[in-house]
């Protein structure tokens, strides 16, 4: 259970929940395609990241879920305090990350380690539907399109995030 990992570090003050109607404080994009993969960027940092075969069958909505998640992972440390706001043009993935339940098992369990970072890193997140357009940079990274991103971003760090391989083996669940 996450939260039994959580309470081994919890400083005993902070809690779950937040200014959630307030604007946000981070943005994060993300975004998955159904073949290559997955990718993210939160000004300056990003990351893309090619589906695992035991992904690649995957419904579109855990796909587009694991960015979101691995965007936790791997950028939290430094949301502090923060509301972050994860901008997806998935409706269905959006509304599953405001409502923070699924019936879907595997969805189920990437909103736990969503929640885990969450607690862990002392951020509050909320998503927002974007249409596909507004979205085309993380749509760049799903698609391993890198050259089109810095092309499109000449101010974000010019190298990825790395992935570390730890992380993908956990949002994967074996189904």
């Amino acid at each position: 259970m996450w939260w039994q990992m959580f309470v081994s570090s919890w400083n005993g003050i902070s809690m779950l929940s937040g200014p959630m109607n307030s604007p946000a404080d981070v943005e994060v994009f993300s975004d998955a395609s159904g073949s290559w993969g997955g990718g993210a960027f939160c000004f300056p940092q990003w990351f893309a990241f090619k589906w695992p075969l035991a992904l690649e069958s995957t419904s579109i909505q855990v796909k587009e879920l694991i960015p979101v998640v691995m965007a936790a992972a791997l950028f939290g440390s430094s949301w502090k305090g923060k509301l972050v706001v994860s901008s997806v043009n998935n409706e269905a993935v959006a509304y599953i990350l405001n409502k923070t339940h699924s019936k879907e098992s595997h969805l189920m369990h990437l909103i736990r380690l969503l929640v885990f970072y969450a607690a862990h890193f002392d951020f509050w997140f909320r998503a927002e539907h974007i249409p596909e357009k507004r979205n085309s940079l993380a749509d760049a990274l799903s698609r391993d399109n890198i050259n089109y991103f810095l092309s499109q971003a000449p101010h974000f760090h010019t190298q990825p995030v790395s992935v570390p391989p730890s992380l993908l083996p956990l949002v994967a669940l074996d189904e």
